[in-house]
């Protein structure tokens, strides 16, 4: 007789093993990946810190929560509808990958590429941090952004069309050319942001006027 527990849990196990298997001990030291011999390099196929896991497909990853992906290279990653909240993403490289539907609430990006990152359809961010993180030419449309933090970073002409910035910190962040059309920023900290040549609408919700948004470069626009 077969045995529904093992039948359902057995993949999620062989997955573990096989992730286990590709781990060679490289961590992220400073701002390289290196053993304990001081070497530099990645974890193939690892589905954590310093992995290497460039143009892997991985759709509907369920993660434990804190799970470390730093200085993890997926570049090109197919990780749409991933649940990794609390993961650390620090100085990992997520050029051109898609998160589209997941959900990463409270998880760190600091320092992390981001170029190209499609990340749209209500992708849940909401508290994480992106500090110093790089995401030019990214689509975060319509993502929450509830309470994240965008301290120092560069996401310039990102797509943030009908995102929701409550309570969002974006001071000091470079954000010239992004589209804020339908965007809410009612509550958020836009002190020191680089705002020039961002688009705005009517559906726009910012924590000045029109006026304040004109003088600070930003272009209004249907």
């Amino acid at each position: 007789m077969k045995n529904p527990f093992w039948m359902s849990t057995l993949p999620a196990i062989l997955m573990t093993l096989s992730a286990q298997a590709n781990d060679l001990g490289f961590r992220l030291q400073g701002y390289e990946c290196r053993n304990d011999q001081g070497a530099r390099g990645m974890n193939p196929g690892f589905l954590g810190e310093c992995g290497y896991l460039a143009n892997a497909q991985l759709p509907g990853q369920m993660l434990q929560p804190g799970t470390r992906l730093s200085g993890a290279d997926l570049t090109r990653t197919n990780l749409s509808n991933l649940h990794a909240e609390r993961a650390d993403f620090t100085l990992a490289n997520l050029v051109q990958a898609n998160l589209n539907g997941s959900r990463l609430r409270g998880s760190r990006f600091e320092s992390a590429r981001l170029m190209g990152l499609t990340a749209g359809f209500r992708t849940d961010f909401e508290e994480c941090d992106f500090s110093r993180a790089q995401a030019d030419q990214s689509d975060f449309n319509m993502a929450s952004l509830r309470r994240a933090r965008f301290s120092g970073a560069r996401f310039r002409g990102v797509r943030f069309r009908d995102a929701d910035f409550y309570f969002a910190d974006l001071t000091f962040g470079d954000f010239s050319n992004a589209d804020f059309r339908g965007a809410d920023l009612w509550f958020a900290d836009l002190f020191a942001a680089d705002l020039r040549g961002a688009l705005f609408n009517a559906f726009t919700r910012l924590p000045f006027d029109r006026a304040e948004a004109i003088r600070r470069g930003m272009l209004f626009t249907n």
